[in-house]
């Protein structure tokens, strides 16, 4: 447990960093030391530890306010990334806590320009550093800023900060890790770096390692399924951790490393590409699956990525048996020896139940590509592929708008998003859909009598969200 003046001094510590600027220590690791002294804070005596909704969106506010306050703002590229974000939250499941807290941001720090990082706070507060931006958008397109988008919302939309907390909380990791990076900032050097770095090494005992690798894998795993659903090619997670690879110079001590080696990362991430290839968004798995055997194990070559889960019921030989564990692209039958000697090696398994993919859904955020003022029609980029049909309803945002706001005695201009149009899908090609405009909202309120928009409103660029897709408005707490 941490005392209440080393408590202290991580405050004092974050403030002078803020306010001197030293460049000794990166602000990803002052994201670390903010969310250790928050949870410290918040942290009971003793006990089992379960970090809150309220408390996750907590510390994202506070490493957005820490971010936001010292790093410049690409407000364009911002908006770009947004735009891809909004995409690939609606291309798969997400927690409807979460979503309204979502925001993306390209930034870039002062003191350290060509600084290579992204990161998502709890919350979903994303982080991507201009210079990894610019790099992956000029070398490998929109695919890999989507990929490594699709990997941080993976990160908050399942919760992994709660997960890590409630298991190392026990072991103090961290406040030792806030203690350590602390040591690191008011010492200075290398050296002092080096002893941060060990006690840190102490606090995890090299366990929290294993279990972060865990949960990195989990956000690849995830990821490059929302990735692959949102029409993105799902090889790009694979190119980014190459890039990784060969570009990363200056890294952290291995057992502070949260992430697994490359090398098996992108081998992972091709693979799994490879088995999304042959899918398409909604397909369910055959009647019949032929087993596979591995010694005294069964298991059917399909996974929660066809909508398999654990307990599901499958006949095979004649007899049913209960799925035990699913992986993404396997599941393996719980079947008791004697049972699995009476199992032919050539049986097929029947599903009991039909299973639901986790894309089953259609992508709810598509682009403008196009607009024909004679006709009234809009070309979108979303298709049959995202699981799109003709007769759906669109409606058309800009986010082209300014509007003042007041926030603590100051005027700030905020960019904000506008219904233009109601549209319904006329005609759907593979990854094109063509929309037929309906009807203009008016310029004014809801509901107010007034001037109404008109297709000259509509601009590439501007969002095509599928109306059954809404965003949760914000609780106010």
């Amino acid at each position: 447990m941490m005392s209440k003046k080393r408590e202290g001094q991580g405050v004092a510590a974050v403030a002078q960093a803020k306010e001197c600027r030293r460049g000794k220590l990166s602000y990803a690791w002052m994201v670390v030391l903010l969310m250790g002294m928050t949870l410290t804070s918040l942290s009971l005596a003793s006990g089992p530890f379960d970090l809150s909704l309220e408390q996750e969106i907590a510390i994202g506010k506070q490493a957005r306010a820490l971010i936001l306050s010292t790093h410049i703002v690409h407000a364009k590229a911002s908006d770009y990334l947004a735009r891809i974000g909004r995409r690939l939250i609606s291309a798969g499941s997400w927690d409807p806590q979460f979503a309204h807290t979502y925001s993306f941001y390209v930034v870039e720090d002062p003191e350290n320009p060509e600084m290579l990082n992204a990161f998502c706070a709890p919350g979903g507060f994303i982080c991507f550093y201009r210079a990894l931006f610019e790099d992956l958008l000029n070398n490998y397109g929109e695919d890999a800023i989507a990929a490594v988008l699709a990997h941080e919302i993976e990160h908050a939309n399942s919760h992994h900060l709660a997960k890590q907390i409630k298991r190392d909380r026990e072991r103090g990791f961290w406040a030792g890790l806030a203690a350590a990076v602390l040591g690191g900032i008011l010492g200075g050097g290398e050296r002092s770096m080096d002893i941060a770095f060990s006690l840190a090494e102490i606090y995890t005992k090299l366990q929290s390692l294993k279990y972060s690798r865990d949960l990195e894998d989990e956000a690849d795993e995830r990821g490059i399924v929302r990735l692959w659903r949102a029409g993105y090619d799902p090889k790009a997670m694979a190119d980014v951790f190459n890039y990784l690879a060969h570009r990363t110079g200056s890294k952290p001590p291995e057992y502070l490393s949260t992430h697994p080696p490359e090398e098996e990362r992108i081998k992972r991430s091709l693979q799994r590409a490879e088995i999304l290839k042959q899918l398409r968004p909604g397909m369910t798995v055959q009647d019949e699956i032929k087993i596979i055997r591995e010694g005294k194990k069964v298991y059917l070559p399909v996974g929660w990525v066809h909508g398999l889960t654990p307990g599901m019921s499958v006949e095979i030989a004649g007899k049913t048996f209960k799925l035990s564990k699913v992986y993404f692209d396997r599941a393996e039958v719980d079947v008791k020896e004697k049972d699995a000697k009476n199992i032919p090696d050539d049986a097929n398994a029947i599903l009991k139940e039909v299973p639901t993919p986790p894309h089953a859904q259609p992508v709810g955020v598509g682009t403008v590509l196009k607009v024909n003022p004679e006709d009234q029609t809009i070309l979108i980029d979303l298709g049959a592929w995202h699981g799109i049909q003709e007769g759906m309803n669109f409606r058309i945002y800009s986010w082209r708008f300014e509007e003042q706001a007041q926030f603590k005695g100051k005027t700030y201009t905020v960019r904000v998003a506008r219904v233009i149009a109601e549209c319904q899908v006329q005609s759907v090609g593979e990854r094109e859909s063509v929309l037929k405009v309906v009807s203009f909202r008016n310029k004014a309120l809801e509901g107010t009598p007034g001037e109404r928009y008109t297709i000259a409103d509509i601009a590439p660029g501007d969002e095509a969200r599928w109306s059954e897709w809404l965003l949760p408005k914000p609780t106010g707490k």
